[in-house]
């Protein structure tokens, strides 16, 4: 008899671990469309479609009372117009860039995807920004003489906690 109670606590915390996962994609999700793209995001983040320089920002609630910094999804537009970058020119620049913001910045990642025919580039990685060490994932498209750039922002130490949710923002961002 004493053999089946580590057996049923297994099992307790593995079906606990499954009604979570289901809990968590039953989640609500909002999307913010614009004249040219979507994204989704969960209910309880925070959209914002007024800061300089961002067309926005998709904020996270804060982890405990005292969190100083919230995980973020934010999306820049830079006007290529008349320039003839590619992506592979604008990816190189991006990441001399990284390098000189950063300096002790390293790139895990650096690759050339492809979805729904259109090639973008994801590049992960880390630096310390504000006494913050962060993690960075960033996808970049050259589309129609514009440079869209999608990031996520997090606290390293909290990556693996934000991660399949970041990964769902990023890969629900669609052109229209």
């Amino acid at each position: 008899m004493s053999r089946l109670k580590p057996l049923a606590y297994i099992l307790i915390l593995y079906f606990s671990a499954i009604a979570a996962q289901h809990a968590y994609a039953q989640e609500p999700w909002k999307t913010h469309e614009r004249t040219g793209y979507t994204i989704d995001y969960p209910a309880d983040w925070t959209l914002n479609t007024s800061v300089p320089g961002a067309s926005f920002i998709i904020t996270s609630p804060p982890d405990q009372p005292d969190d100083d910094f919230s995980e973020n999804v934010n999306l820049i537009v830079e006007d290529l117009s008349g320039k003839n970058v590619t992506l592979e020119r604008y990816t190189y620049v991006t990441v001399v860039q990284i390098g000189a913001m950063l300096p002790d910045s390293k790139i895990i990642s650096n690759q050339t995807l492809k979805r729904k025919k259109l090639s973008f580039q994801k590049i992960v990685y880390t630096g310390t920004q504000e006494d913050f060490y962060m993690k960075y994932v960033q996808y970049y498209w050259i589309v129609d003489e514009h440079a869209f750039i999608l990031t996520f922002i997090c606290e390293d130490e909290k990556f693996e906690h934000y991660q399949a949710t970041a990964e769902r923002i990023l890969d629900s961002f669609t052109f229209h």
